[in-house]
């Protein structure tokens, strides 16, 4: 059940934060719905005659937000449509960002964005299994729309606390049976074990949700070498990194600039690149976003980040979090 939120008298503006990505415009939202208990999703439109910029499913975009606050939402509409659409859990314990565009973003404002990216893009694969938990859903709802559109062999299994909390019910229930709804409260359970043993060889899962589901997840696949496990976090990864105290400092190429600097054992890349007046983009400043990814030309790299593959990871980085481990590091900036 939706229901539009009403829109006060005053239109105002969004006040500009910084744009770190160093690509933002600007969009109006033209609609705000309330999708269920705590979701909302938020329509945007271009600010005068030119479009938005294009996105693929899978995509996520920066909202720049009053006091420099950067906070990431998928992409949840059409690609083809003139307009946007994103949805919105309120996080009560979260960083104030959910709570603003829940509390104070109203219809007719003007909001900064940046150009959306994609970490979660579709790959081919002879059959696709997509698994959401709760608000993960949003990345999910572009790609079954392309996977039943393309005639691709696909299903959809969703997961929730409560059946009230679960966004886009009706919207996925279109699709039919592809689609299957697991809400505790109503006493459904998706079995992992069973969910991963019944996929077909060569299958591409492509799962969203909480940290904890992710893991589980990540637990079953690993039995199985014959599937693609593709995964967008929201949150980092749990990862033992070692000790952060014993972190050592390491010597900084930049290739492109002609830098040669130092990372301090309490320092990141990124903030070292920044000392030296280099610029990169960035927005997460916690390896979820994919903004900062870097080039790695020589080194050897300890990843702290949750959005490379294991191939990117093999000449990419995230200034953000990630560390050497071999003294030198040489990167294409």
């Amino acid at each position: 059940m939706t229901s539009a939120i009403p829109v006060p008298a005053d239109h105002r503006s969004v006040p500009d934060a910084r744009p770190t990505t160093g690509a933002a415009s600007h969009a109006r939202v033209t609609r705000i719905v309330r999708e269920c208990d705590d979701v909302v999703s938020i329509q945007l439109e271009p600010v005068g005659d030119d479009p938005l910029p294009s996105w693929t499913p899978g995509s996520h975009v920066d909202l720049f937000l009053p006091q420099a606050a950067v906070r990431q939402y998928s992409l949840c509409g059409r690609p083809d449509d003139r307009s946007w659409r994103l949805a919105v859990r309120r996080d009560p314990g979260g960083r104030g960002g959910s709570r603003y565009l829940h509390e104070t973003l109203i219809e007719g404002m003007t909001l900064q964005i940046g150009t959306p990216r994609n970490h979660f893009a579709l790959v081919p694969a002879t059959s696709y299994a997509l698994l959401a938990g709760g608000i993960g859903v949003t990345p999910l709802l572009p790609i079954a729309a392309a996977l039943r559109e393309r005639g691709a062999t696909w299903r959809l299994d969703y997961v929730g606390r409560t059946a009230a909390s679960m966004p886009f019910r009706d919207e996925l229930g279109r699709h039919g049976d592809a689609v299957n709804f697991y809400a505790s409260d109503h006493g459904e359970r998706l079995d992992l074990a069973v969910w991963v043993a019944g996929l077909a060889p060569s299958t591409a899962i492509y799962a969203c949700g909480p940290p904890a589901l992710l893991e589980a997840l990540a637990e079953q696949v690993g039995t199985r070498t014959d599937l693609a496990l593709h995964t967008e976090r929201f949150r980092p990864a749990a990862t033992d990194p070692g000790d952060a105290a014993a972190d050592t400092a390491f010597e900084l190429v930049l290739s492109e600039s002609g830098v040669v600097t130092s990372v301090g054992s309490g320092e990141t890349i990124l903030e070292a690149v920044e000392r030296e007046g280099v610029f990169v983009p960035t927005a997460c400043l916690e390896g979820t976003c994919g903004s900062c990814v870097t080039d790695v030309i020589d080194g050897v790299v300890e990843h702290r980040d949750s959005v490379l593959t294991a191939d990117e990871q093999t000449n990419q980085l995230c200034v953000c979090v990630s560390r050497c481990t071999s003294g030198r590091l040489t990167l294409r900036l």
